[in-house]
């Protein structure tokens, strides 16, 4: 399972966010940020939840781009209070994988915390890809690993890559790439094994969250 931390004083807010992560993932909850910096450093942890008003938002964000900084790998989630799309421009601007307004259902946390690993997960792995395969191979597996799933095609692909799908073809094959297809697998693949190997994951619901039938 992927280790978490959350920053979150307020208990209530706290529980209800374990409640809805502890079955998939491993939890600790910090009540201050000096506390969950200690644990950034000490602990192998794979994503946090932070809260981006406390104690207000511009403290917030100074300490939540210091832990960005700090931890390049590391899926970030800010809990918030507002709604408007200042919010979602302000937060994205800190380098958070995620946002999650309000308190949120279970199923709600849980997919925004999914999401937010893939991401974190996609970044590194094109990070990595970067000097070992030319333009858009690594841009492209990125995104493969991030959508991985039955909605991840070939169009959408292309889409996001700024090529049609014919365009795209050719573009991987002149740098020494399979086709698109291909493409999609590698980001299947490479996230089944980071979600088996990190979030401890049966096969069965990797495969099934994945779109494989079995």
């Amino acid at each position: 399972m992927a280790s978490l931390a959350i920053l979150q004083p307020d208990a209530r807010a706290a529980a209800r966010l374990t409640a809805a992560l502890s079955g998939e993932h491993g939890v600790s909850v910090h009540p201050i940020w000096d506390a969950l910096h200690r644990a950034l450093g000490e602990e192998d942890v794979d994503g946090c939840l932070l809260d981006a008003d406390h104690p207000n938002r511009t403290d917030a964000a100074r300490e939540i781009v210091h832990v960005r900084r700090r931890h390049k790998g590391l899926a970030i989630v800010a809990l918030a209070e507002r709604t408007s799309a200042v919010d979602y421009y302000d937060l994205g601007g800190l380098g958070v994988d995620g946002v999650l307004f309000g308190s949120g259902n279970p199923g709600e946390v849980r997919s925004v915390v999914h999401k937010a690993l893939a991401l974190a997960r996609a970044s590194t792995i094109e990070a990595a890809l970067t000097d070992h395969l030319r333009s858009p191979g690594p841009e492209a597996v990125a995104w493969a690993v991030e959508h991985a799933g039955p909605d991840a095609t070939t169009d959408r692909l292309a889409e996001a890559m700024g090529q049609s799908p014919r365009g795209l073809r050719q573009a991987l094959r002149a740098a020494e790439l399979p086709p698109p297809s291909r493409v999609l697998l590698w980001g299947r693949l490479l996230l089944a094994g980071a979600r088996l190997a990190q979030d401890g994951q049966t096969v069965e619901e990797v495969a099934f969250s994945l779109g494989y039938s079995t």
